[in-house]
């Protein structure tokens, strides 16, 4: 980790093969009121870089690594025999394997709902494969990691975000009524010292009445956390995404 900070610190590495992420990442912050500063561009291009080796280097039970520190209850990632199954709302970083396999490593079996797995001949299909797969994979106790701040899925909520629309989809939210587990949304941020920060949040309350009232409440939990949290997060983040999310806003601004 010291070696690929002294490396991404150098001016003219940042200058030379980082132009466009860094002018990325200052067009997020003038949007968010919270410029990234040195301190975020370099947490962005570590969190950015060297991905294999750094899931290689810091693999280990959560909580084991003095580089990967996580706050929140234990019992979340640590099932005990019975338990029901759990569903983490995680986001489109490349720190989120960080978590997903210290779970594993500390005993929780985490399945990882993805876009994309080739298994189909279409993405609805592979979606719904893995829905299917999720669903089993939680009434045996077991873990699933999706993303709640994903382009993919059916159903969503609209929400204001910095400046323009947002659609949030209900995914996480379907699957935890479907299968009475908690749903618990997940943060990871990457420090400029290279450390890694895993925040697991308390279970999203469903509140009352019908299904989709209750996959509406739980969905608007979370997109209020997300949108909470986004100013802190963001450098954290894959850069193919914030520039999907960033041209939406601007294709929205050009529209009106």
């Amino acid at each position: 980790m010291r070696l690929q900070r002294a490396w991404l610190q150098a001016p003219g590495v940042q200058k030379r093969l980082f132009a466009d992420e860094i002018a990325l990442l200052r067009c997020w912050g003038d949007l968010v009121g919270r410029e990234p500063g040195p301190d975020g561009i370099l947490q962005s291009l570590l969190a950015n870089t060297w991905l294999g080796w750094r899931r290689q280097a810091l693999k280990a039970p959560l909580g084991a690594s003095p580089w990967v520190q996580v706050q929140g209850d234990p019992a979340l990632w640590r099932r005990p025999p019975g338990a029901p199954g759990i569903i983490f709302l995680i986001q489109h970083t490349p720190l989120q394997q960080l978590f997903t396999e210290g779970c594993r490593e500390t005993g929780l079996k985490v399945m990882v709902i993805a876009g994309i797995t080739g298994e189909t001949e279409s993405r609805a299909q592979d979606h719904a494969v893995q829905v299917y797969r999720a669903r089993h994979a939680l009434l045996r106790g077991e873990g699933v990691a999706i993303a709640g701040d994903g382009l993919q899925g059916g159903k969503s909520v609209t929400i204001p975000f910095y400046g323009g629309l947002r659609r949030i989809r209900q995914g996480g939210a379907y699957l935890a009524l479907q299968t009475g587990a908690p749903l618990a949304p997940v943060f990871c941020r990457m420090a400029s010292s290279g450390r890694v920060h895993i925040e697991v949040g308390a279970p999203l309350a469903p509140g009352e009445g019908s299904q989709q009232e209750q996959m509406e409440t739980l969905t608007h939990a979370y997109a209020n956390l997300l949108v909470e949290r986004w100013p802190e997060v963001y450098t954290s983040l894959r850069w193919d995404l914030l520039k999907r999310w960033m041209a939406s806003l601007e294709r929205q601004r050009a529209a009106r």
